[in-house]
């Protein structure tokens, strides 16, 4: 999600909040594409400090490490097998995005 998609969705959310005559607060981590649009009544939004994640939602710590552990060796072992077939050395790591997936 780009920050412009995230600020739009967040004016649209308070718009809507606003009919329902609702107010609320907004917890959300410090990701850089997390941009408040300005003008927002209805959407008080509080980011967490910077590593707080983690700790706030351990199950995406677990999630995000499981996955990258995963990929690594996935793609440790293509590397190994490129090498293994010849292709030289400054090419075995290259890959598409379409392999990556």
């Amino acid at each position: 999600m780009t920050s412009a998609l995230y600020q739009k969705r967040l004016q649209q959310w308070d718009h809507d909040l606003g009919v329902k005559k609702c107010k609320i607060l907004l917890l959300q981590d410090n990701f850089s594409g997390h941009i408040v649009p300005d003008g927002l009544q209805n959407i008080q939004v509080e980011n967490f400090e910077p590593n707080l994640t983690a700790h706030v939602q351990p199950m995406d710590q677990g999630v995000i490490r499981c996955f990258k552990a995963h990929y690594r060796a996935k793609y440790i072992q293509r590397a190994i097998s490129r090498y293994d077939a010849g292709v030289t050395a400054s090419e075995i790591y290259d890959i598409s995005q379409l392999q990556a997936m």
